[in-house]
């Protein structure tokens, strides 16, 4: 008898057997999902692998069988399970959290609905008078003859969509069909109704993708499919001596089938993207599969739509906004080959392409490809290079400002460096010029969060009709409010931040749990009535344009304005439709936006990235002003960009306003090296939590203990225990937390000391 090997999304630290029954003996295999019993309750996991015997010292008496099979005819591929049991080990997780993250459909099962749907009841006949028509205008057929307009519309589109059946939703939406004209021709008998099931619906008969919008269809296994539009796809564009060198290298490596890894810096506006395109189509023309990873999809609609217009139908997208059954339906695209290529946020990465020949990382130093929670805590970077390398692709990595870490492995030679120095058709870069904000309050008396050079630019660009970015990565309208006497300032219950004022709801929100409270008419420690909102955010520089520049049509992307359905699409037809002059926004406007109306950026405060609790703040801030300063110029207009600081001389604010990235890193290389900080040394940090700060505490220090411990045993050089000490941010979520910190030289060395003294712990907290 059979048994299976079944991993589950538990803190289990362990695979469980359960016996395969006779009548599932054929359905069973390896990937498949399957419902289990534990501890007298229902669950579901992964078959990961089949044994004929169970393990030793197990009683197959007291082995439970597998119930049933989830999804029949879907599975998880084997070379993805081989890349969650790697994740597992790394990021120390469990096998079933693993793969529950790398499966398209985690471990969930997915509802067959019915719909119902139209289409001819005789095709062929409605053809032939069709033709008849176009052949005699002047005496067509009776029956197309007594058609009305509108009736003889659909009639006719849905003869050039081959007859493809259509809901009555999809019919209004890509024909505009009213019901009553579906309601008469129904009863002439010339359309007829039946069923499908969502799962026969493809995800590009959608009018678009959930969270990017619906303007361009981005998977359709053909062209008839509802909603869609017949796409002129467009050819590649000429590269330059730079770009054709890059893409030579990275087409090569495909050819050969063999892992390579590169770092391709370009400065903003340099013609990465098209690097990427025309080695994705050398490897589609061998046969092969890519993958694009993006930071956010559903912040680059342009990406999509490139994509799309470049490869057409074989582009499918993939991120956490997609409903069950249209991941389901890409699943089915895929594995059925009609999409080759897939663009997503990073969990895209485990899409299971049978030969994938490309991986790209777009932005490849952004923090958003870490995932923090929950397990597994990995960094679709290095997780993209692990897979590449396990599947013989070629990995690109792409940004203007690489990671720390990426660009020391080119210093190694683990990865090969290639280079777009210049923009395409060599426009130049925008003029850069720091505001000191010191000086413009006690020289030119201006308190206004906007200096007078900012304003007598805006001013500019608006009577010009162009188009301004104004970047402050702070939402809401006060960033805390405080009291004048006691200097109190009122703290979320549940998470140790304070609360930030949202004007427009009259609400002070957490930014951590999302709690809100009324504001306080009084202190809550003293008592006195003297509360006053101080700080700014992206509502208050909103409110502050409209009061001094009345005219200008200005737009707000922030999480706070982007969370419905479609926003962020409606708001970037806007800006392309130059419907907007001013666009205001938080980093979702940094990255992937190319608009070649835009002459004036303007960043309102430089200084919030700088001070955060983070050695990487000096790295991240840097990234960020030369990503949001690289938005303007794109075109035939020369850009122009203002930083306002109260911190001129710091030296990622004046690396970034020379873009001047060797610089920067040269600097920051040091002083990490000093530091023993990465990309030098690895570090490793254990985050304790629990709803008892005494609990919490202990806890995280007899961890902390074991490793000292470990480390005093071992006599290892060079590794060091740091903590138990509270965390940056102590409490999230009613949850106190403890950080543990190991640095070591070498991450094998460092789990040789982590592993065991986790299993101490472990044993110690059971």
């Amino acid at each position: 008898m059979p048994y299976a090997e079944v991993a589950l999304n538990r803190h289990l630290r362990k695979t469980l057997q359960y016996r395969i029954p006779p009548e599932l003996e054929w359905q069973v295999a390896v990937g498949a999902l399957v419902e289990v019993t534990i501890n007298k309750r229902a669950d579901v996991g992964c078959v990961v692998s089949i044994a004929a015997q169970l393990e030793t010292g197990l009683d197959a008496g007291a082995v439970l069988p597998i119930v049933r099979l989830i999804n029949p005819g879907f599975f998880i591929p084997q070379d993805v399970i081989e890349m969650a049991r790697w994740m597992a080990d790394y990021y120390c997780c469990d096998l079933g959290e693993a793969l529950h993250c790398a499966s398209m459909i985690g471990f969930n099962e997915v509802a067959v609905r019915r719909q119902r749907v139209v289409s001819l009841r005789n095709p062929a006949f409605w053809q032939a008078r069709r033709q008849s028509a176009a052949d005699d205008p002047k005496d067509p057929p009776l029956e197309w003859k007594q058609l009305t307009a509108p009736r003889r519309a659909f009639i006719e589109a849905l003869l050039d969509s081959d007859n493809h059946p259509l809901t009555r939703q999809e019919a209004a939406d890509a024909f505009g069909v009213g019901a009553s004209i579906i309601t008469r021709l129904l009863k002439d008998g010339i359309l007829q109704e039946t069923e499908r099931t969502a799962e026969d619906e493809p995800i590009a008969g959608m009018t678009g993708t959930p969270g990017i919008g619906g303007t361009v269809p981005v998977v359709a296994p053909d062209s008839s499919a509802p909603g869609s539009t017949a796409l002129t796809l467009e050819n590649p564009l000429a590269l330059n001596p730079h770009q054709s060198e890059a893409c030579a290298a990275i087409c090569a490596a495909i050819e050969a089938h063999q892992f390579k890894a590169f770092l391709l810096q370009g400065v903003t506006g340099s013609g990465k993207t098209e690097v990427y395109l025309q080695a994705i189509a050398h490897a589609l023309q061998r046969g092969r599969q890519a993958v694009c990873l993006v930071p956010e999809i559903a912040l680059t609609p342009q990406t999509v739509e490139r994509f799309t217009r470049r490869f057409g139908p074989r582009v499918g997208v993939y991120h956490s906004r997609l409903s069950l059954p249209q991941k389901f339906a890409l699943w089915r695209d895929i594995d059925a080959g009609r999409v080759s290529i897939v663009v997503g946020a990073r969990s895209a990465l485990f899409v299971p392409f049978r030969s994938v020949g490309l991986i790209v990382i777009d932005e490849e130093h952004e923090n958003s490809y870490k995932q923090q929670d929950p397990a597994p805590r990995y960094h679709a970077r290095d997780a993209a290079v692990w897979r590449a390398h396990q599947l013989n692709a070629a990995v690109v990595l792409g940004s203007a400002t690489p990671s720390m870490e990426s660009r020391h492995n080119c210093d190694l030679g683990k990865y090969t460096l290639l280079s777009l120095p210049y923009r395409v058709s060599r426009l130049p870069l925008a003029t850069t010029r720091l505001v000191d904000m010191s000086e413009e309050l006690a020289l030119r008396k201006n308190p206004s969060l906007l200096s007078i050079p900012l304003r007598d630019a805006i001013a500019a660009r608006l009577e010009a009709r162009e188009q301004i970015i104004l970047f402050l990565n702070r939402r809401g309208f006060s960033n805390f409010q405080m009291c004048r006497i006691c200097r109190n300032i009122p703290r979320c219950q549940q998470c140790d931040v304070s609360l930030t004022w949202h004007k427009g709801l009259n609400k002070l929100v957490c930014h951590y749990c999302e709690r809100a409270h009324v504001p306080y008419d009084k202190c809550p420690q003293c008592g006195a009535r003297e509360m006053e909102m101080l700080g700014m955010g992206t509502e208050r520089i909103e409110e502050l344009i409209g009061e001094d520049f009345p005219q200008a049509r200005l737009i707000r992307i922030d999480m706070d304005t982007m969370k419905t359905h479609g926003a962020f699409e409606a708001a970037w037809r806007k800006i392309r439709d130059h419907e907007v002059d001013i666009i205001l926004g938080t980093q979702m406007i940094a990255k992937g936006l190319h608009l070649e109306q835009v002459t004036l950026v303007g960043v309102v405060s430089a200084d919030f990235a700088l001070y955060q609790p983070d050695f990487r703040a000096a790295e991240r801030a840097f990234s960020l002003l030369t990503q949001v300063t690289g938005r303007a110029g794109r075109g035939d207009k020369p850009g122009e960009v203002i930083i306002q600081t109260y911190q001129p001389r710091h030296y990622s604010i004046a690396f970034a306003t020379q873009q001047d990235f060797d610089g920067f890193y040269e600097r920051e290389l040091r002083a990490r090296e000093t530091m023993r900080f990465p990309p030098h040394h690895r570090l490793i940090a254990l985050f304790v939590a629990h709803r008892d700060h005494d609990t919490a505490h202990r806890s995280a220090r007899a961890l902390s203990n074991a490793l000292k411990r470990r480390v005093l045993s071992v006599r290892h050089a060079g590794v060091a225990v740091f903590g138990a000490t509270p965390a940056p941010i102590s409490r999230i979520r009613g949850r106190f937390r403890f950080l543990t910190l190991i640095r070591g030289p070498r991450m094998a060395l460092m789990r040789q000391i982590l592993d065991p003294a986790l299993d101490e712990w472990r044993r110690t907290k059971e």
